[in-house]
């Protein structure tokens, strides 16, 4: 049986059974188990979930990427769906997060109810890389190794002494290490989808890349660094991209004309062999 990865939240279409919303949620079937990456922004992927005939009572991890609203708010709904849940994600995870662009300051952590859940289900939340389910790596806090890539943030936190710039240090992924290579599975790639997939194949002890899902978070992002990351795909031999969500439209269209990348959205379902 193939991997089986079906997107239930997304700011795109995917499948006329699916409405789209903006964040990021999939749930990922394969041989060694079921696990949830990431939860959208609301009761919709609930609802998705359940239009699409995904059984959210199958996974036994939530992997949350990063402590974003529009990747965690989902999170109490899915717990009245299933709570034997063990959620795994970074410590960073739990503290707020507000941004200001100059029209306000407005908080984009995630929500109290969904932070309490992570209070209520088993959690593991850790810095470091753990092997979850056979052959799924939480790939813990990422490298960042790249000169182009999470070197200016629009992110802040409070503490004490005031507010602190958020370099996102809880931003993270999962890699599935397959026969073929290694599946990476970004939420927003806040720490550089380059990095994100160099970190995976270090903590995985794989170079090859069969694919990599989700959001590449290049939605501003210059041309110039948009072609870094096409030649980093390219040279890694990166067999399959399917970049959704905040990856952005400038950046899909030229994946798509360079590198063959697939458009995916809300409701898709993606096939691997494993």
């Amino acid at each position: 049986m193939p991997m089986k990865i079906t997107i239930l939240f997304d700011n795109h279409p995917g499948s006329p059974l699916a409405k789209p919303s903006h964040g990021f949620s999939a749930l990922v079937e394969f041989s060694g188990g079921t696990f949830l990456f990431d939860t959208g922004s609301s009761k919709l992927v609930v609802e998705n979930a359940e239009a699409l005939g995904a059984d959210l009572g199958s996974a036994s991890h939530v992997v949350l990427s990063h402590g974003h609203w529009d990747h965690c708010n989902g999170l109490k709904y899915v717990a009245q769906k299933n709570p034997r849940l063990e959620v795994i994600a970074h410590p960073d995870v739990q503290f707020g997060k507000w941004s200001d662009k100059g029209d306000g300051e407005e908080y984009k952590g995630i929500g109290k109810s969904s932070l309490e859940k992570i209070g209520e289900l088993r959690a593991i939340l850790s810095e470091a890389p753990l092997e979850f389910l056979p052959n799924a790596f939480f790939l813990g806090e990422v490298d960042r190794v790249t000169d182009f890539e999470a070197q200016e943030t629009l992110w802040y936190t409070k503490t004490s002494e005031g507010k602190k710039n958020d370099y996102m240090l809880d931003d993270t992924g999962v890699a599935v290490k397959t026969g073929n290579g290694l599946v990476v599975l970004t939420g927003c790639a806040h720490s550089g989808v380059v990095n994100i997939v160099k970190h995976a194949q270090k903590v995985c002890g794989e170079n090859r890349v069969r694919a990599v899902i989700g959001g590449f978070h290049l939605g501003s992002a210059s041309d110039g660094h948009i072609r870094k990351v096409i030649m980093f795909f390219r040279k890694a031999g990166v067999q399959e991209l399917f970049p959704c969500h905040c990856t952005g439209d400038a950046a899909i269209s030229m994946m798509v004309k360079e590198l063959g990348a697939k458009k995916v959205g809300a409701g898709s379902v993606i096939e691997i062999e494993e």
